[in-house]
């Protein structure tokens, strides 16, 4: 509008913007004997299979990652068919080809296996008994970046009444990844005299939450299975529920989500009376903060009539109090931020001293 200069404050929110999701299937293969200190292997039962993937980076336009996937197999042996277990793991690379990318992009990477598949064979490699692996999984990638988003904070006008309509928006939220570790010790009845371990597992029940002084109490059940042979040649198994919790030091605002997971294998060792348990445990929780911005999203100007106009000072003399800054003094005097600046030497978002007075000319 002609009959309206309008003074104009704007300001800028950082967000964090998923600006791409691409996904990707591969298969890998890969081949396993059984150390010397276990017998050799004969027919596979069971396997737990974990992926892991990390070293995320984005390069150009290709995101790169590393992932390392972590097998406990459960197998029969072929000498006189004693059962056992043998913990293998294989690490490799993929690459995923982008339409976005850049340096200042982040990528992140979820995995999900979509099929598993174990032979016990002759290897090519070694020419003994052992298990050939191929491995199908899915990728699941998305590439975020920091941007800046402009809005109009605020507006006035020194000709007139300027009525602004004001709305909340709601912005994507940052998501904040943090990773609480411990380690469980405990033991575990045996309801026999044991020969030797054959395999062990552990499974997490649902993280609760609670406030607690300096942080947040996270507290969950761990399941630890243990399948041993007695020494009279018994397969037996036990079981036990172990309460837990670790308290994270920090912010006392719940987590969006919190799971349990074993970054390590599950140590047993014999006992007297049993198994003694050494359990690290990893609390993988992730908090979004929700962010929301107040932006003036429409203005009406009326002009003032010839004499209606208040008679205000050309000049005002002000000493600076604690909080005020250059934009609120234009518009409380009816001047603006570029006459206050030059009237006083002040580079461009320099900022005011609290007690110093500024000189404030009437725009």
């Amino acid at each position: 509008d002609e009959d309206c200069s309008a003074e104009i404050k704007q300001e800028e929110l950082s967000i964090c913007v998923t600006e791409e999701t691409a996904e990707k299937t591969f298969v890998i293969t890969d081949e396993f004997t059984a150390p010397s200190s276990k017998p050799p292997i004969g027919s596979v039962l069971g396997c737990d299979l974990c992926m892991d993937a990390s070293d995320v980076k984005v390069i150009g336009s290709k995101l790169i990652f590393k992932c390392l996937a972590m097998l406990n197999v459960l197998y029969r042996s072929d000498r006189a068919g004693e059962l056992s277990s043998c913990e293998f793991s294989t690490g490799f690379s993929q690459i995923v080809e982008l339409d976005s990318g850049g340096e200042d992009a982040a990528g992140y990477v979820s995995l999900m296996p979509t099929g598993l598949y174990l032979s016990v064979e002759t290897l090519s490699s070694t020419g003994e008994n052992g298990i050939a692996m191929e491995l199908h999984g899915v990728a699941q990638c998305a590439v975020t970046r920091q941007r800046e988003i402009p809005y109009i904070a605020d507006a006035y006008c020194t000709e007139g009444d300027l009525s602004l309509r004001k709305e909340e928006i709601d912005l994507p939220s940052n998501a904040v990844e943090t990773r609480i570790s411990e380690v469980i010790r405990d033991t575990l009845e045996a309801a026999a005299p044991v020969k030797s371990v054959v395999s062990s597992r552990a499974r997490f029940g649902k993280v609760e939450q609670s406030p607690t002084v300096g942080g947040i109490m996270l507290r969950f059940t761990a399941e630890v299975t243990v399948l041993y042979r007695t020494e009279d040649g018994r397969l037996l198994s036990s079981v036990k529920k172990i309460p837990a919790e670790l308290k994270y030091e920090g912010s006392g605002e719940p987590f969006n989500t919190a799971v349990a997971v074993c970054p390590d294998p599950l140590l047993v060792t014999l006992s007297s009376e049993g198994f003694e348990l050494r359990l690290p445990v990893e609390i993988c929780a992730e908090r979004r903060a929700a962010q929301t911005l107040t932006a003036v999203t429409g203005m009406e100007f009326e002009a003032a009539e010839p004499g209606e106009r208040p008679k205000k000072p050309s000049l005002v003399l002000k000493r600076i109090r604690e909080g005020e800054d250059v934009w609120e003094l234009g518009k409380r005097y009816s001047s603006n931020e570029r006459l206050i600046r030059e009237a006083n030497g002040l580079k461009p978002r320099e900022s005011i001293q609290t007690g110093k007075v500024l000189i404030i000319p009437r725009a």
